[in-house]
């Protein structure tokens, strides 16, 4: 990780005209986020691994409906209601919520986001249930389900309504 914390967040929110940010392994924290706002052309956000973000924290991040590409791998405090704050950003093309505490109730948020291609979905706890609520997502070509409780006959069903996609089940959830 890197010493970047909350007091860098204002500085960097000086730089209105930022498209790509990517402070992972930080130590900000929820509150600091809602500086990101004032980002109105960010495209590319990573915040992975931050361990201090939390679903509290998504509403700004929410906020940023130019976000193209959402790195949100292993913020263990995200859930559900995280990603609920997240539905609004309809421009979304890839998004990695592989490690956080999501189930198939959290992929109904996902639902409008037409313009995904990428998702990542590895170690959550969504099932073969979940997955039919993706099927709308028809721009989508790589979906990981790996080390999830979807199984082979889940993706396949899936692979079905989405023929474009590749989507990557291991083993192991079988």
């Amino acid at each position: 990780g890197t010493s970047i914390g909350d007091e860098a967040l204002p500085v960097i929110a000086g730089f209105a005209e930022l498209h790509v940010l990517r402070i992972s392994e930080t130590g900000i924290s929820d509150a600091s986020l809602a500086h990101l706002s004032k980002l109105s052309h960010l495209e590319t956000l990573d915040i992975s691994r931050c361990v201090s973000l939390t679903d509290a924290g998504m509403a700004d991040v929410g906020k940023l409906t130019g976000l193209k590409d959402l790195n949100m791998w292993r913020i263990s405090g995200l859930t559900d209601a995280g990603v609920a704050s997240l539905a609004g950003l309809k421009n979304m093309q890839r998004l990695n919520l592989d490690n956080i505490l999501l189930t198939d109730a959290g992929l109904a948020h996902l639902q409008g986001m037409h313009e995904l291609t990428f998702l990542h979905l590895g170690s959550t706890g969504v099932t073969d249930q979940g997955l039919g609520q993706l099927e709308g997502l028809k721009k989508l070509t790589y979906l990981n389900v790996s080390r999830s409780g979807v199984t082979a006959e889940g993706a396949a069903r899936l692979q079905e309504k989405l023929p474009g996609a590749k989507i990557v089940q291991v083993y192991e959830n079988q």
